[in-house]
Formats: structure tokens, C-alpha cells, sequence
């Protein structure tokens, strides 16, 4: 333990204190450990129903396969929730792992109306959530039958999972984010997953919901307070009676946000005609194919970007020196 204290302090800046552990505390660890053991389990079991000869398998397979490389996949434990929404409770009876803790979880579900359990994922490609550390506290799911709503199904929050606080792909992304001193922000796991899977292993996403503080609060945790964070939104048409839309929206907000939580922050915006009579949304997993599709990009600092888009909807001389003024001294100082 000695030397494990020494190497975490020299080596990567982290100081451990010793504390004594309360029994309530005692027991809050053990059920996060408990937890971590049935998402490992359950992680090898979605993967080997997605390597079993079903037509379902065969058909989330082929899915998984059109949208990423095999190895990345296999890397990565993608793997398949049974359509038997009764599958996953009997696998876990037979494991003697607590049906009850899933319950919490969030992966078993009671039916009140029969008293009936059923899994909380059914015929859905399984994708893990991991943390820095690459326990899986969690899973996002795609759902591969198309009535089968919502597309994209997140872990409940738990013990040992906070949607607010949890960053997909971090536990990939933090050695080339450390090497480059830059980390790419993207609107979801699928985003990260294609930029991650051609070589772009410093990406990330926030699950289900917009960035939050604690969230960048982690960020400067994993010592990347002095790392460009560079967003690239989504580039979709805005709707009805909407000047942007929703993926610039987003990334207005997260932006001034990761500012005021004291990050540099930049923006690399796909290009897209959105003035086009029909346009089409454009995202990253859809526009990045490989490295030089990024590099080709232009990034700029977040704040020039912001005026940028907001400057000419900005009808008056006094509205646009409102609006630099709510910036509050955010501006860049290269900006004119």
C-alpha cells in the first residue's frame, strides 16, 4: 500500500488520505461492489447472446458491423439483450447473482399489474458505459426493433451510476487527451464510438441530457483543467420559429458553461447548408469517416464562434452590445 501511495502521488498528482469508514459506509461500498460485479456478468452475458446463431442475433450483428469495425466492437463488449423479456432474470437466478440489486439497478423491472418481472433492455444492441477505470457502471442500448421506442435506452440512475456525473467513452479518452492536452466533445455514445473506432481515441460524450457542472467538475478531477475542450455540435436545421438548431443550441450552452467552470473552449462545425430548401442534419458519426476528416475542420475559440452565429440575428446596434455585454469579459482577446 505504501509504494501504491508513492507512485499515485509522484506519478500522476494523486494524494491519498486515510479515513475510517463509518458501517453505513462499509455497506454503501460493498453494494457498490456488489453492483460492479453484476454489470461485469451481465456485460459477458449480452456478449455471448450476441455471438449465439438467432435470428435476432444475427440481425443485431449485422447492425453493429454496419456502423462500427469488428475489433472495435469486440474491443469494446458490445453486446445483445435477449427479446425473452424473462431471459435475463432466469440467467441471473441461475448465477446466484441478486435479483434484487438489479431491481435497484434498474435492469429488472416489476409489471404491477401481473407481478411480473422483465428486463429493462429487450432485443436491443447492449453497449457499456464505463468509468475512468473501465468498470461498467452502466449501459446505453439501441434499440434494433423500430417500434421498440426510444431509440437509444440509458441505465437508470443508481449506487453506482449518475447520468449527470458519468462521461462516455472517458475511460478510452484520457491518455490521448493528456498527450494532446485537448478533448473532443460530441452530443452521443454513438458519436463517440466513430471517432474513437477510427482513430480519434479522444472523444466523449454526455449521455441522455446536456453537459452538466459535475461533469466538468470530473473533467478537472482527471487533471485536464489546462486541456482545450472542443465541442463539435451537430449540424441540423432548426425548427419551426428556431434561429439554430437544437445541436448548435446545445453547444451554446455547454460551451458557456465549460467556461465558467474554467476551461479554454473551441468549436469545430461540420459544414452543412442549412439556407438549402431541404436541408439534412449532419453529425459527426455520420460526417467523420477518418483523422483528416477532423484536422480538415476548422476550429475556433467558442466565444468567436458564438458571437459569430449570434451577432447577425441580433437586429439592433444596441441588442448586439447587449449581447457582448451578457458575455460578462468571456470574450477572447485576440477578438475584434
Amino acid at each position: 500500500p505504501q509504494a501504491v501511495k508513492k507512485l499515485l502521488k509522484e506519478q500522476l498528482s494523486i494524494e491519498l488520505e486515510e479515513q475510517e469508514i463509518s458501517p453505513e459506509e462499509l455497506e454503501r461500498h460493498k453494494k457498490i461492489e456488489s453492483m460492479r460485479i453484476i454489470n461485469m456478468h451481465l456485460c459477458s452475458y449480452f456478449e455471448e447472446q450476441l455471438a449465439s446463431n438467432t435470428p435476432e442475433a444475427n440481425n443485431a450483428r449485422q447492425y453493429m458491423l454496419s456502423r462500427w469495425p469488428e475489433e472495435y466492437c469486440r474491443e469494446s463488449h458490445l453486446g445483445y439483450a435477449p427479446k425473452d423479456a424473462g431471459a435475463v432474470e432466469r440467467w441471473a437466478q441461475s448465477k446466484g447473482l441478486s435479483t434484487d440489486l438489479m431491481k435497484e439497478m434498474g435492469i429488472l423491472l416489476v409489471n404491477r399489474d401481473f407481478g411480473t418481472t422483465y428486463c429493462h433492455y429487450n432485443n436491443r444492441l447492449m453497449i457499456p458505459i464505463r468509468d475512468r477505470y473501465s468498470h461498467v457502471i452502466g449501459f446505453t442500448s439501441r434499440m434494433l426493433d423500430p417500434y421498440s421506442l426510444p431509440k437509444y435506452l440509458n441505465s437508470s440512475d443508481s449506487a453506482i451510476y449518475h447520468k449527470k456525473e458519468s462521461i462516455f467513452g472517458i475511460d478510452v479518452a484520457l491518455r490521448k487527451a493528456y498527450k494532446e492536452n485537448k478533448m473532443y466533445l460530441v452530443e452521443g455514445g454513438p458519436d463517440v464510438m466513430k471517432l474513437q473506432s477510427v482513430g480519434i481515441p479522444n472523444t466523449i460524450a454526455s449521455l441522455g441530457g446536456s453537459w452538466s457542472e459535475e461533469q466538468f467538475h470530473l473533467l478537472k478531477k482527471y487533471r485536464l483543467q489546462s486541456a482545450t475542450l472542443c465541442f463539435i455540435p451537430d449540424s441540423d436545421p432548426p425548427k419551426d420559429g428556431e434561429v439554430f438548431g437544437s445541436g448548435f443550441n446545445t453547444v451554446m450552452k455547454a460551451g458557456e458553461l465549460a467556461m465558467q467552470c474554467g476551461f479554454s473552449v473551441s468549436v469545430k462545425e461540420i459544414p452543412n447548408d442549412l439556407q438549402a430548401e431541404h436541408p439534412e442534419k449532419v453529425d459527426p458519426d455520420l460526417y467523420i469517416n477518418k483523422v483528416a476528416d477532423l484536422q480538415q475542420l476548422e476550429e475556433k475559440e467558442f466565444m468567436v464562434w458564438f458571437l459569430e452565429k449570434n451577432l447577425p440575428h441580433s437586429a439592433t446596434a444596441d441588442k448586439k452590445q447587449k449581447l457582448i455585454q451578457s458575455q460578462n469579459g468571456k470574450m477572447p482577446t485576440n477578438y475584434t
